[in-house]
């Protein structure tokens, strides 16, 4: 075992290069050599921009398919005893979970970060029992949870879903201020509101709608922006034609998804999180 190599498992390559990017920096300038485990999304190519590695694993990362899981976890043996880490960090459901479980058979620390629970956890119901029983047997092998709110990690503690002595609170993700610093932009007079989100259910989209009905009945100088990813894939997705009728009928302006966001919320008088 390399006690320099670290594995990054993830969903996705778009959320590790557009989010992590930092992350894999500093640790490669803390002399670790990483290597991103993850479906490609379209950004596996720009990993090695960050000095990572890149490994394609295929995972069924919205659905419930056990054949397909299967796959995902001896794809994740085969890796594990290829690289043979001296740790993996793990991010979203499944890589907490499948990826865990096989390290800690494996005898590999795992560090895995609990950034929400996800639409699984809203409604209880035998789909959530499940789930949390993955959780329960796969956080018995891991070193470190983290978790970015007190309400995610006092649930999972509660459920006894995580030993209370690897949980730890932490303040976020992180934000490169150096990155997102204030921009001077031209105002054009409107009260602008800006939402960034995967258009999906679950993240408030049908609120911030009805609010911008309501403000936009009232002030007419109220624009209202929505941002994102529709994640068509995703359980909990709007369709298109919803956004389209939406825009139809003058209550918000769709942007698409752009990898950049700096110039918009420079633009926005308001930045709305519903969920």
């Amino acid at each position: 075992m390399d006690n320099s190599r670290l594995i990054i498992v993830n969903n996705s390559s778009k959320y590790i290069f557009l989010f992590k990017k930092n992350l894999i920096r500093s640790l490669i300038e803390s002399n670790f050599s990483v290597t991103v485990v993850s479906p490609n999304d379209g950004y596996a190519d720009r990993i090695p921009e960050l000095g990572a590695e890149y490994l394609n694993i295929k995972m069924d990362t919205n659905g419930m398919n056990p054949f397909k899981d299967l796959g995902y976890l001896f794809a994740l043996i085969k890796c594990y005893k290829k690289i043979q880490p001296i740790a993996i960090l793990t991010f979203t459901v499944k890589p907490n979970i499948y990826g865990t479980f096989i390290a800690g058979l494996l005898g590999i620390k795992s560090i895995n970060n609990i950034t929400g629970l996800g639409s699984i956890f809203l409604k209880n119901g035998v789909m959530q029992s499940f789930v949390k029983s993955l959780y329960r047997a796969s956080f018995n092998f891991s070193t470190r949870v983290m978790f970015q709110n007190k309400t995610d990690k006092a649930l999972f503690i509660s459920a006894n879903l995580v030993d209370p002595a690897k949980a730890e609170l932490i303040p976020g993700s992180g934000v490169d201020t150096a990155h997102f610093k204030p921009l001077k932009v031209n105002r054009s007079g409107k009260i602008v509101f800006l939402m960034i989100s995967r258009i999906l259910e679950d993240k408030g989209v049908f609120e911030y709608i009805e609010a911008a009905r309501l403000m936009k009945a009232r002030f007419s100088n109220a624009e209202f922006w929505l941002l994102g990813d529709c994640d068509s894939g995703n359980p909990s997705s709007i369709g298109r034609e919803a956004i389209k009728g939406w825009e139809a009928d003058n209550i918000i302006r769709y942007l698409g998804e752009v990898e950049d966001v700096r110039e918009f919320i420079a633009q926005s008088e308001v930045v709305v999180l519903p969920s």
